[in-house]
C-alpha cells in the first residue's frame, strides 16, 4: 500500500512539472505567445485618482513620469504613487513632454503651453493664437522643445522663449518625434512631414488619416493611422508593416526594436506589440479595458505605461 501511495504521489509531481513547464512567466519581455496569438504579457489597470480623459503620458524614468488630459488634467508619478497636480488652466491638455525631472511641459487647446520647473508646480509659460490648439509635443532636451497644431503651426522653445512658425501646407499637425534639433518627423491627415534643420518638406502621402509618429533611427521611422495600418520608412522607401482590421490607432513609440501601437476597438482598448518582426495583441487584466490614447516607457525597459479615457492607466511591468 505505502509503494502505490509513493507511485500515486510521484505521479502527481510530474504532471504539475510538466504543466508549469508549458507556462510564460506574466510581464517578462520573452513571454512569447498564446494558442489564440495573443501576447502573454498582461497590463494591469493603477488607479489614477481622476476620472477625466488622459491623452498623453511621458517620462524620464520609473519615478519620474507625468500625464496630461482633459479640463487641464496632470498627474506625476513617483515610482509608487500617481498624484494630481496643480493645474493652471481647465483647458485641454494634449500632450505633455519631460526634458528632465525638473523640466517638464504640457500643451493643448487654444495654444496654452505649460511648464514646470520642479516637476510638479506647473505655470503657463505661453499662449498661442486661439485658433491653433497644440496637439503634439517633442523635445531633443530642455532647451529644444517642439510643439505642433492645428493650421500647421509649430512652435519652438530654444532656452530664449518660444517661436512660431507654419508649414507649409497649414493643415493640421497632429504628432511628432524626433532623432534630433535637425531630424525631425510629423504626421498630419494623409501627410508626413520631415524637418531637416533648416524648412519642413512633405515626405509621404495617403489618403490614410496619420495619428502619430516614433522613430528609432532614420532607417527605423514608424507611423499609424486610424484605419489600423501601421507604416514603416526604412530610410529609403515606406509600406504597410501591419494592419489591424477594425482598429483605429491613434498613437505609436517604441523603445529599440520593440513597437507599440494603441487605440480603441469598438470602444475598447487596444494595444499592439511588434517583437522579432511579428504584431501581436496585448493581454489585459481588464476585461473591457478603456480607450487607449497614448503610450511610453523607461528606457531600461523595466515599465510601460499607457493612459486613455476616463482616467485610465495601465503599466506593463517587466
Amino acid at each position: 500500500m505505502a509503494l502505490t501511495i509513493r507511485c500515486f504521489v510521484c505521479s502527481l509531481i510530474v504532471v504539475w512539472m510538466a504543466s508549469c513547464a508549458d507556462v510564460s512567466p506574466l510581464g517578462a519581455d520573452d513571454a512569447g505567445v498564446s494558442s489564440d496569438g495573443l501576447s502573454t504579457v498582461v497590463w494591469e489597470r493603477i488607479s489614477s485618482g481622476t476620472s477625466r480623459d488622459l491623452m498623453s503620458v511621458h517620462g524620464i524614468d520609473v519615478q519620474h513620469v507625468w500625464a496630461a488630459g482633459a479640463s487641464g488634467t496632470l498627474l506625476s508619478y513617483d515610482g509608487f504613487n500617481w498624484k494630481t497636480n496643480h493645474s493652471p488652466t481647465d483647458r485641454d491638455l494634449n500632450a505633455v513632454f519631460a526634458a528632465s525631472k525638473d523640466q517638464t511641459w504640457a500643451m493643448g487647446s487654444l495654444g496654452i503651453v505649460l511648464h514646470a520647473a520642479d516637476g510638479s508646480s506647473w505655470f503657463q509659460d505661453g499662449t498661442f493664437p486661439h485658433s491653433n490648439d497644440l496637439l503634439g509635443i517633442w523635445g531633443s532636451g530642455p532647451n529644444d522643445v517642439w510643439g505642433v497644431g492645428a493650421r500647421g503651426l509649430v512652435v519652438r522653445h530654444s532656452g530664449a522663449g518660444w517661436q512660431q512658425s507654419y508649414t507649409p501646407t497649414g493643415i493640421d499637425i497632429v504628432a511628432l518625434w524626433g532623432l534630433g534639433a535637425n531630424n525631425i518627423y510629423a504626421v498630419a491627415p494623409g501627410d508626413v512631414f520631415w524637418f531637416n534643420g533648416d524648412s519642413w518638406r512633405r515626405v509621404y502621402n495617403s489618403v490614410t488619416e496619420f495619428t502619430g509618429v516614433w522613430a528609432s533611427s532614420s532607417e527605423g521611422v514608424w507611423v499609424v493611422g486610424r484605419d489600423g495600418s501601421i507604416r514603416h520608412y526604412n530610410g529609403t522607401t515606406w509600406k504597410v508593416d501591419h494592419r489591424e482590421q477594425g482598429v483605429e490607432l491613434v498613437a505609436t513609440w517604441g523603445r529599440d526594436q520593440t513597437v507599440y501601437a494603441v487605440g480603441k476597438q469598438d470602444g475598447v482598448g487596444v494595444i499592439l506589440r511588434r517583437e522579432n518582426g511579428q504584431w501581436l495583441s496585448e493581454r489585459f487584466i481588464e476585461k473591457k479595458p478603456a480607450p487607449i490614447n497614448a503610450i511610453w516607457g523607461d528606457s531600461a525597459g523595466l515599465e510601460t505605461w499607457a493612459v486613455g479615457d476616463g482616467g485610465a492607466i495601465y503599466r506593463r511591468s517587466r
